[in-house]
């Protein structure tokens, strides 16, 4: 077994508590929603995404918001995406810096560009053909030339996706629980894959 409380050395062992670096507001696009994710960006460490629940007072704002901060800019988001409905989760695109993927209540991936406007420049549609419930948890997988878009979704179905062609889905997997015998029914709200791994996933 492996001690993992051992090493920590007398000055971490010292610090009492968390200190705050900094926060990030707008009172336009944020103030009134709820923070739905948040992630870093693995090309520019000093980018920061996060997404935004529906403000229900701001009735002529868009339903879901995804703001991009900047450490170095922190009066005011450095890049403003909007959707048609609450943003669940998000992430920088970690093989093309410039895109912004976000998964949506209403089931639709979404992708924005930081080289485009506010609205997305690509979107899977609400059919049969993909998700039709919120979906929590999306993954990028791979490696920079051969990599998919993995989301899950609340009706217990993952989908795989190429992030320049959100038509369909390359692939449809429903997870069920058979080991369950009153409800064969799952339904992630997180996805993660171990390192270096494309075929497996916890939920």
């Amino acid at each position: 077994m492996k001690d993992y409380t051992a090493g920590l050395g007398t000055e971490m062992e010292a610090q009492t508590g968390v200190k705050l670096q900094c926060s990030f507001f707008d009172e336009r696009w944020s103030k009134g929603r709820d923070v739905t994710d948040v992630g870093w960006s693995s090309k520019h460490a000093e980018l920061l995404v996060s997404s935004y629940s529906r403000n229900p007072n701001a009735i002529n704002e868009p339903d879901g918001i995804v703001c991009v901060w900047n450490l170095h800019l922190l009066g005011r988001p450095e890049f403003v995406f909007h959707s048609t409905t609450d943003v669940l989760c998000t992430m920088f695109a970690p093989f093309h810096p410039n895109l912004v993927v976000g998964g949506t209540y209403s089931g639709q991936i979404v992708l924005w560009d930081t080289r485009s406007r506010h609205l997305p420049v690509l979107k899977t549609a609400l059919s049969a053909a993909g998700h039709t419930h919120p979906v929590y948890s999306l993954k990028i997988v791979g490696s920079h030339n051969a990599h998919n878009l993995v989301t899950a979704s609340t009706d217990g179905l993952v989908c795989s996706w190429q992030l320049d062609m959100l038509a369909q889905p390359q692939e449809m997997i429903e997870l069920v629980n058979p080991a369950n015998s009153r409800t064969d029914e799952v339904a992630p709200t997180v996805i993660s894959f171990p390192d270096n791994e494309t075929g497996s996933f916890w939920v």
